[in-house]
């Protein structure tokens, strides 16, 4: 393989050559010498005319700006731009919810998940979003009735999500919404079925709820 010189020789001569900026890339990456690598990835951005293929390496400098040196304004610059280039583009994406995770930005992230949803590539991812963004409606912007909607857009996703159930479970118990909790209880009992008494325990709480306050 070509040291870190020839390969800036290459660069300099052919600006376009991919084969030697990721070669250079890796090496950069490996030493630490993150400034460097983020230079050379603006370089690579500014080489390439394909706009997804700029929001990829722009996504890149942003996750080295947040996560390798710190620089959380910086990281959201080039994550920006990135979206700019290709607003579908999921590493920017995600690492745009991590940024406002970390700086509790609870109304930006959750508009993020929302994008990162609507590009899953399959239930149980699109389901794992809900299931944070309900989290989020119920812990951090303090909207239940919001986050019991959540809840169930993640159930209807992934059918088993033992995480939603119990969710629901609490919040309808909370609000006193008795049939719902009926409901959620016997959805929790049938996922329990190779644990026999857990899953009657459930269904009797259910039967409970149907005597005491359903059938009157």
């Amino acid at each position: 393989m070509p040291d870190e010189k020839q390969l800036r020789e290459i660069l300099a001569h052919d600006p376009a050559n991919e084969e030697a900026a990721a070669a250079l890339t890796l090496q950069l990456q490996s030493s630490g010498r993150f400034e460097e690598l983020i230079e050379l990835l603006l370089f690579s951005a500014e080489q390439t005319e394909q706009p997804s293929a700029q929001a990829a390496l722009l996504a890149s400098m942003g996750r080295i700006y947040f996560v390798e040196l710190g620089l959380s304004q910086q990281a959201a610059a080039a994550l920006e731009r990135a979206l700019e280039q290709d607003p579908a583009c999921i590493p920017a994406l995600e690492q745009q919810a991590n940024l406002h995770r970390l700086e509790a930005r609870w109304t930006e992230l959750f508009e993020v998940l929302q994008k990162l949803a609507a590009l899953a590539p399959d239930a149980p991812a699109k389901g794992a979003l809900h299931l944070e963004m309900a989290r989020l409606y119920e812990d951090r912007l303090y909207e239940k009735d919001r986050a019991m909607v959540s809840y169930r857009e993640a159930l209807e996703l992934d059918h088993g999500s033992v995480s939603a159930l119990k969710a629901l479970e609490r919040l309808h118990t909370e609000q006193g919404q008795w049939a719902p909790l009926a409901e959620v209880l016997t959805r929790r009992a049938e996922l329990l079925q190779d644990h026999a008494e857990q899953a009657v325990a459930l269904m009797e709480r259910a039967a409970e709820l149907h005597e005491d306050h359903l059938e009157q």
